[in-house]
C-alpha cells in the first residue's frame, strides 16, 4: 500500500491535470477518491488470492479423504479393533502390523499386553509408525496384519489428538464435554463441576466474571497450550478407562504433564501416550521404542 501511495504521489500532477480537464473542482478530492478505489481493488485481489488458496487446500484435503476411502474399500484386512474375552488385558496386540492402507507396513509383528491401569509411552523417530499405531487403535486404519484387541467399552475410550478439536461458535460447556452432545447423559454436568475441571486445568480465566461455563463463549484465540489444557480437562470430566494420547502436553509446561499423568495414575486409567518428550518416561509404567525400521523394543519402567 505504501507503494501505491508513492505511485499516486508521483502521478499527482497528471491526476490534477485530468481533474481540471474533466471539470473537477477539487483535484485533492479526486486524487483521494482514486486512491481509495485502488486500495479497495487491491484488497479485493488479496481476498481473491486467499480464497483461491483455501479452495486448493480444501481440494487437496478432499482428495486425501477420497483416496483413504478407496483404499479402505479395497482392503481385505481384519477389523482394526475387536473385543476380547480376556478382561485381564485392557489392550492386547497380537502380531500387529500397521501402516497406511495399501502401503508397506511401518511397524510389524508387534505383540503387547497392557493390563488395566498400565501406562504405555510410545517413542520413536518420525515415520516410525507411532501415528499409524494410534490410527489403527482408534479404527481409522485397519491393521496390515494381526489383531488389536481391546476389552474396554467404546464409550469408555477417549482420544486426545495432538491438535485438539475446538468446536466453532460453541460455549465452554460444549467444548469441555466434547465429543458428547446434548443427547448424552453427561450433558447434565453442573457448572460447578465444569468450573472445577477448568480450575484443575488452569483455565478458570476463560469464564468471564459473572458468567458460567454453560453460557461463556469458547474463545477463538486460545493458544496451543490452552487448547491442550482444555482437551485434558475433557479427560478430567469423562473419566475414561482407556485414553489414547498424541503429544498431549507438547505445548504445556512440565508441571502440567505431572498433573495430567498423576491424575491418570490416581484413577487407574489405562494410557497409550505418543510423545517425543523423554521426561514423560517417569510418568508411565512401560515404554515402547520404535526404531524406524519396522522393529521395536518394549520394556518396563516401574
Amino acid at each position: 500500500y505504501l507503494g501505491i501511495l508513492a505511485a499516486f504521489t508521483a502521478m499527482l500532477p497528471a491526476v490534477a491535470g485530468a481533474a481540471v480537464a474533466n471539470t473537477v473542482t477539487d483535484p485533492t478530492e479526486y486524487f483521494l477518491t482514486c486512491l481509495h478505489l485502488l486500495v479497495n481493488v487491491g484488497m479485493a485481489c488479496k481476498d481473491l488470492f486467499g480464497a483461491t488458496k483455501a479452495v486448493a487446500t480444501a481440494r487437496a484435503m478432499a482428495e486425501r479423504v477420497v483416496g483413504l476411502l478407496d483404499a479402505l474399500e479395497g482392503s481385505t484386512a481384519p477389523a482394526a479393533v475387536a473385543a476380547t474375552g480376556d478382561y485381564t488385558a485392557a489392550v492386547q496386540l497380537a502380531s500387529l502390523a500397521v501402516g497406511a492402507p495399501g502401503a508397506a507396513p511401518l511397524l510389524s509383528n508387534l505383540n503387547l499386553f497392557l493390563a488395566h491401569g498400565d501406562r504405555l509411552l510410545v517413542r520413536g523417530p518420525n515415520g516410525a509408525g507411532k501415528s499409524s499405531l494410534l490410527r489403527t487403535l482408534t479404527g481409522i486404519w485397519p491393521p496390515a496384519a494381526g489383531q488389536a484387541l481391546i476389552s474396554v467399552p467404546t464409550d469408555q475410550v477417549l482420544v486426545l489428538p495432538q491438535r485438539a478439536y475446538m468446536p466453532l461458535d460453541a460455549t465452554l460447556k460444549e467444548a469441555l464435554l466434547y465429543p458428547d452432545t446434548k443427547a448424552d447423559a453427561s450433558w447434565s454436568t453442573s457448572d460447578e463441576t465444569l468450573s472445577e475441571a477448568l480450575a484443575w486445568a488452569g483455565l478458570e480465566q476463560l469464564v468471564p466474571a459473572g458468567c458460567t461455563p454453560s453460557a461463556a463463549p469458547l474463545s477463538a484465540g486460545l493458544s496451543g497450550g490452552e487448547q491442550q489444557r482444555l482437551a485434558a480437562a475433557r479427560l478430567y470430566l469423562h473419566k475414561p478407562q482407556l485414553a489414547l494420547l498424541d503429544e498431549p502436553t507438547a505445548n504445556c509446561e512440565p508441571s502440567f504433564a505431572s498433573l495430567l499423568f498423576g491424575l491418570c495414575k490416581e484413577r487407574g486409567t489405562t494410557l497409550i501416550t505418543i510423545s517425543h518428550e523423554l521426561r514423560l518416561a517417569d510418568l508411565h509404567t512401560h515404554e515402547l521404542v520404535l526404531d524406524g525400521e519396522g522393529s521395536y523394543k518394549l520394556h518396563g519402567l516401574q
